[in-house]
């Protein structure tokens, strides 16, 4: 489903709040599982995506300027359980792999429960019924002293929400909903962690964990080979190098989005593993890109790869490392941290991919 379609109507659930009852934050890490791959969060979704709304990207797309101002106030977190992937044949030679993320969406409406149902009925069912295509089947029994609601396409695709008081869960997989929804029964949530920061007053916050890393890598892998060579030993080369260097190099990932003098900066934290960190800091932070470039070239030498095609896969490795000007790169006690300033940030980047921008 659509990113912005999704946005669009959690945009509806900010001006439910303000026409019901008076909003109040909610922590909704306390409503995020402790084991999630990756956890995003915003407590005012209108101010994150206002810098897409400035930048000259987002208005190149129909020459005007998005007006986000609907989403002010909006708390949302996005958690994210696990990936499927699947083969799609282009043609009798060539195939490619399609990713679903499973993912559940969970909005502090701030409104009466019946309020909460009615929107969740209404305005996800629409978008329901325009991501499939048509009117889906809709059952939504009580159930678990909530609204459990099941969207159910002709074809069999499925979406998913649950209500309960204020708040709106919604999923593009039960397994992902029903982990979600063990919190309210006691399970540990991501909060009790302390490894996921409080939005505060950043614009967002994020956190990947050493499992969502390894998941990632996996996916990154396959990107990066696609982009960084035709040749098929190089490709197969970086998917088999870079998931492993990832998961050894890279124990978590924590992310904030500020604003700057006019720039979103995002921040992201590094932890690294002591042994490798130890390594890394013996030299200089300019040096990391030609230093991993000659790491993946010395686990190539007993390959079967010939020293050009190992020189390749090295490079490209090393390429997701790379800072882009202006970039800041620096040590910590942890691991390393990276700030990078652009006009819309992550968050417009990824709005904007989703939207076909």
């Amino acid at each position: 489903m659509r990113l912005c379609s999704i946005l669009g109507v959690l945009g509806c659930a900010g001006l439910l709040a303000l026409s019901s009852c008076s909003p109040r934050s909610t922590d909704l890490r306390t409503l995020a599982p402790a084991d999630a791959l990756i956890y995003l969060q915003t407590n005012d979704l209108g101010a994150a995506l206002r810098p897409l709304a400035e930048s000259r990207a987002a208005q190149a797309i129909d020459g005007s300027r998005p007006d986000f101002s609907s989403f002010d106030g909006v708390q949302l977190a996005i958690v994210v359980t696990g990936f499927d992937t699947s083969e799609k044949k282009l043609n009798e030679e060539q195939s490619s792999a399609q990713v679903k993320p499973n993912f559940v969406a969970i909005t502090d409406t701030h409104a009466w429960h019946f309020q909460a149902v009615r929107f969740a009925e209404e305005k996800l069912g629409s978008l329901v019924a325009k991501f499939y295509g048509d009117k889906p089947q809709m059952d939504d029994p009580e159930h678990n002293g909530g609204r459990d609601i099941t969207w159910t396409a002709a074809d069999g695709r499925k979406a998913f929400a649950f209500v309960i008081g204020s708040v709106v869960y919604f999923s593009n997989d039960r397994a992902s909903l029903d982990k979600v929804l063990t919190v309210r029964s006691g399970a540990a949530n991501l909060a009790s962690t302390g490894k996921a920061a409080s939005s505060g007053g950043a614009l967002a916050t994020g956190y990947v964990s050493q499992n969502g890393i390894g998941q990632l890598s996996d996916l990154v892998a396959i990107r990066v080979a696609a982009a960084g060579s035709e040749d098929p030993q190089v490709r197969s080369g970086v998917a088999s190098v870079l998931p492993p260097l990832a998961r050894e190099m890279v124990a978590e990932v924590r992310w904030s989005a500020d604003m700057e003098k006019g720039k979103v900066v995002d921040t992201y934290d590094i932890t690294i593993p002591e042994s490798v960190r130890s390594a890394l800091v013996d030299g200089q932070v300019d040096d990391l890109n030609l230093r991993l470039r000659n790491a993946v070239f010395a686990l190539l030498r007993d390959s079967k790869l010939d020293e050009k095609t190992s020189a390749e896969v090295a490079d490209i490795v090393a390429s997701v490392a790379s800072s882009g000007a202006g970039d800041q790169t620096t040590f910590t006690p942890t691991g390393l941290q990276r700030k990078t300033a652009s006009e819309s940030g992550l968050i417009g980047q990824i709005v904007l991919q989703f939207s076909g921008g």
